[in-house]
């Protein structure tokens, strides 16, 4: 059977109108997409209003997450090829939202690393609150139901602490991905102000922040090993679920999942697994 000429160009022209169609589409996701993650403020603190009708504590909480991608292409977040940074805030905002903790979210830095903004950050805001939580952009919450009082008031045996962090596998003492500092205590501006002084010791501190709060910890500074609590990693830094420490992995029903070094590229398998559950 032939197909005529005028036959012919109609489809042609049909597929061309889909194509055209599909690819402004396309564009235009990529552009919202970009414009989401681009033109949001570099600083900015969401005043949460509790969802949860049994949330309410006399004290004022926060959660800080510092998210600067080294790069952010978004034909290559839209294809699932890179995480999508704008996840982990929503998985940050939903997590205040169910409890009213203010969330403070940073995306940009003039700190001699982004990982020490969450130090300039913490400076920056304590005097507003009684405790943050620092908790990476790497690191999601899974398990909405915990709530920071909970934790705090199971790390306090005998006395409030100014820091809860969990204690990692090696000689770096702890991770600090994820911890709990009381930036109501008349101690921590001291302890805040000295962490900072240590940022450009470059050398000296190859995990930048982490490897400075660890030289406090180690030689006592203004007394931090007694007001310094550690908490099991599952506490609220569960590793992934493939980490070579069993005891450090993540179980469905943990708080947080964390993926640093190791763990790190299975990320983004992880986000496209729990895009919807990360932000109810």
């Amino acid at each position: 059977m032939l197909i005529s000429p005028r036959f012919r160009f109609a489809i042609r022209a049909r597929f061309l109108r889909i194509s055209i169609v599909l690819l402004l589409l396309l564009s235009f996701v990529l552009v919202a997409s970009h414009l989401s993650v681009r033109w949001q403020p570099p600083l900015h603190r969401f005043h949460a209003l509790a969802t949860n009708p049994t949330a309410s504590s006399p004290l004022k909480f926060a959660v800080l997450t510092v998210v600067i991608p080294r790069t952010f292409d978004p034909l290559l977040t839209f294809f699932h090829l890179q995480p999508d940074p704008s996840l982990t805030i929503r998985n940050k905002l939903a997590y205040c939202r169910r409890h009213g903790y203010d969330c403070l979210i940073v995306r940009q830095s003039s700190a001699s690393h982004p990982s020490w903004e969450k130090v300039h950050s913490i400076a920056r805001w304590m005097q507003d609150y009684d405790w943050i939580w620092a908790i990476d952009a790497d690191a999601l919450v899974m398990n909405k139901d915990f709530d920071l009082p909970s934790i705090i008031a199971e790390a306090s045996a005998s006395q409030t602490p100014d820091l809860i962090i969990a204690r990692d596998y090696d000689d770096r003492v702890f991770n600090a991905g994820s911890f709990l500092i009381r930036t109501g205590s008349k101690d921590t501006p001291q302890l805040v102000r000295k962490w900072l002084e240590l940022e450009h010791n470059v050398p000296r501190f190859k995990f930048l922040e982490q490897d400075a709060l660890s030289y406090l910890y180690t030689t006592d500074y203004a007394g931090l090993r007694s007001r310094t609590v550690y908490v099991p990693m599952r506490a609220f830094n569960s590793y992934c679920a493939e980490h070579e420490v069993e005891q450090f992995r993540y179980r469905q029903g943990d708080f947080v999942v964390h993926f640093p070094g190791q763990c790190k590229h299975l990320l983004i398998q992880f986000l496209n697994d729990h895009r919807v559950d990360l932000v109810k």
